[in-house]
């Protein structure tokens, strides 16, 4: 099929009408076929509200889709949301499973400082710097998620201790590299569930 751009728009403006029309004020239901999620609901970034948010929000960003106050609404609710029902039943400092995905949705809806903004980068750095030396040295639940956080949040404020908390992640990660005679080189030994 030869390219059409009017298609292209069309298609995306019914899967973001579609997006809209199922959102349970700002939480959407996950997929079946995904389980997992308590309760059929899911805030995370990996199965859930923060990931649909992050999404539709970057559609509008880049003009793709209309503006939709209710967006930023709803990101800004997502970290009370999730504290109050955590995804995996407690709260967890993962970036795609837990708190600092959310938090870091919840901080791209923020345009200006305000004393939740502090708050909740207050939380994220917490959750950022204590996840260091998770022991599953992967992006879902590990250091290499939560480093994106820290890098997001440089991106956006270019606040030196986001980039310094992003570099502890990354030496954390190298630090846990260990010689494997068998392989002649450096590997991690995951824990992972």
């Amino acid at each position: 099929v030869a390219w059409d751009e009017g298609a292209v728009k069309r298609a995306i403006a019914e899967i973001v009408d579609d997006t809209l029309r199922a959102a349970r004020d700002g939480v959407w239901p996950v997929h079946e076929l995904d389980g997992g999620a308590q309760r059929g609901v899911s805030r995370t970034l990996y199965l859930g509200s923060a990931g649909v948010l992050w999404g539709l929000s970057w559609l509008a960003e880049q003009g793709a889709m209309a503006a939709d106050g209710r967006l930023r609404d709803w990101s800004l609710a997502l970290p009370e949301r999730y504290a109050a029902g955590p995804d995996t039943g407690s709260v967890v400092p993962s970036y795609f499973l837990g708190e600092a995905g959310v938090l870091t949705v919840a901080l791209r809806a923020v345009a200006s400082r305000t004393e939740r903004r502090a708050e909740w980068q207050a939380r994220l750095l917490a959750a950022v710097d204590g996840n260091l030396h998770n022991p599953a040295l992967e992006a879902l639940w590990g250091a290499p998620g939560t480093a994106l956080a820290a890098a997001f949040l440089h991106e956006q404020t270019s606040e030196p201790r986001w980039r310094q908390c992003c570099q502890r992640n990354v030496k954390a990660l190298f630090d846990s590299w260990h010689w494997h005679e068998d392989y002649g080189c450096e590997l991690w030994l995951q824990d992972l569930y």
